[in-house]
């Protein structure tokens, strides 16, 4: 019943505030999550600067592990800073611990729409920015989504180094304390060395003896205030870089993936305009769209387009539609069609040996790769997995997010069986962030000496300082050959 109460007072909440403006101040909200259905919450402020004639600038702040979306207008000074700034600021839930994988990932994006419908909102001017956890999925959304904010701000996180090529035109600001024992500031020096060789527009900022405290947020608000306050996004671009694993994280300003050739490898695209001139390259892609009109194109004269290095011709496109490419043996070809029609396919189910609906889903994913590497026990960390699969079914995209970082290689170390079941040796060889060391299946207790084959990832390995057998799989390409092969 209380359950029931709460839907109600959140449908009539959002009605409530949809006939009329909101009020200056914090305002507890709901929303109806798209991936589900489910209500849930999330703060928003408004600046006395609002009004339905001056459109504000939205920051989204996301939370870290084990916090909530209360815990930024809590714990910081994100609303005193906003008010003075003219900032709206949201701050989702992503489902607590889901790292904004998945539903966290849904939700999070569900809001900046519901603020948007809500509030008078500077399309251009959406900033992202987060700590911790907070921290990956700014990294994470951002590369994810990059047509979608003007800047993002990380702090104390980890990136995906594999997509910051997707950030060609997103101004980013990362910060990071450089004595903090959760998550190793070398993380954001490997991110911001790779923004550099990219070119990408960047500032760090790194804390002389701070560590993982939240305080780092309120400290640097008014810099990152000067960092992000006249920042737009790129709505137009001239040069798009684009790579995904997922067409459902595969659009990027006027290009959008479709199908790729081989999952989960990565897939990516470069798209280069000058004088009605597209020049484009592949890799690792079955089909993608480009749409003229949201290009920095002259539509009413005759566009010269090249795949691959390959001449093609560019019919014409109309309003509404795109140009939908399709791969054809070592070519491509071309076609117009409507955007819905370019929309990329559901992902593909995959009948992996493991469960949804039964829950631990990180002892099924480590027996299941026991089992396909034929050793003793695989290690993982529970933080590490999904709470559960939030479709029901196992598909490609699922697959990606059922573990914090899919792409991690997998090896092979020996080590005794006592080293396997010492709780001492465990947290050694695991920061407490990542949470309980899930060994499976359980080894026999009976000979601690008993040398024993353990599968786990490279960065685990690396903790250990044991010499490791590489097994030349990652985590998501061994989950998805075991689908494909059932």
């Amino acid at each position: 019943m209380r359950s029931i109460l709460l839907v109600a007072l959140g449908l009539a909440m959002t009605s409530a505030l949809t006939a009329q403006p909101l009020e200056p101040g914090r305002h507890p909200m709901t929303f109806t999550a798209s991936a589900d259905g489910t209500e849930q919450p999330y703060y928003l402020f408004v600046p006395s600067a609002h009004s339905a004639e001056t459109p504000c600038p939205l920051v989204v702040v996301l939370h870290g592990k084990t916090a909530t979306w209360q815990s930024w207008f809590e714990a910081t000074s994100v609303c005193e800073w906003a008010e003075r700034e003219g900032f709206l600021v949201a701050a989702p839930h992503g489902r607590g611990d889901w790292f904004y994988l998945g539903l966290g990932e849904s939700d999070t994006l569900d809001v900046i729409e519901e603020v948007k419908r809500l509030c008078s909102v500077d399309e251009d001017r959406v900033h992202l920015m987060g700590h911790s956890m907070g921290g990956w999925g700014t990294w994470h959304l951002g590369t994810a989504h990059p047509d979608l904010f003007a800047t993002i701000t990380p702090m104390s996180g980890w990136a995906p180094l594999d997509r910051l090529e997707n950030l060609t035109h997103t101004a980013v600001f990362v910060a990071h304390g450089d004595a903090d024992e959760i998550v190793p500031v070398e993380w954001s020096r490997e991110a911001v060395a790779r923004l550099d060789e990219l070119g990408i527009e960047h500032r760090y900022v790194e804390a002389p003896g701070v560590g993982h405290e939240s305080s780092l947020i309120s400290e640097l608000l008014p810099e990152i205030g000067d960092w992000i306050r006249d920042r737009r996004r790129v709505s137009r671009p001239a040069t798009v870089s684009l790579r995904t694993q997922t067409p459902r994280r595969g659009r990027s300003h006027w290009l959008a993936i479709r199908e790729t050739r081989r999952y989960p490898e990565l897939a990516g695209i470069v798209g280069r305009i000058e004088e009605n001139r597209i020049a484009l390259q592949t890799f690792n892609l079955a089909s993608f769209s480009l749409n003229p009109a949201a290009a920095p194109l002259d539509t009413s004269a005759e566009i010269s387009l090249e795949v691959d290095d390959v001449p093609l011709t560019a019919p014409p496109a109309g309003e509404g539609e795109v140009l939908l490419l399709r791969a054809l043996g070592q070519g491509w070809t071309v076609e117009v069609t409507s955007r819905e029609d370019a929309a990329p396919p559901p992902p593909r189910e995959i009948a992996l040996p493991l469960d949804p609906e039964a829950g631990e889903l990180c002892e099924q994913m480590a027996c299941a790769l026991q089992s396909a590497f034929d050793v003793d026990a695989a290690l993982l960390h529970r933080d590490l997995v999904a709470p559960s699969c939030p479709s029901g079914e196992w598909t490609t995209d699922s697959i990606l997010d059922i573990y914090l970082r899919p792409m991690d290689s997998l090896c092979i170390v020996t080590v005794t069986a006592g080293e396997v079941s010492s709780p001492e040796a465990l947290a050694e060889w695991s920061p407490w962030w990542w949470g309980e060391a899930v060994v499976a299946p359980p080894l026999p207790s009976d000979d601690p000496q008993r040398m024993v084959r353990l599968l786990c990832t490279d960065r685990v390995a690396r903790r250990m300082g044991r010499e490791a057998e590489p097994t030349g799989w990652s985590i998501a390409e061994t989950l998805a050959e075991m689908g494909e092969s059932r």
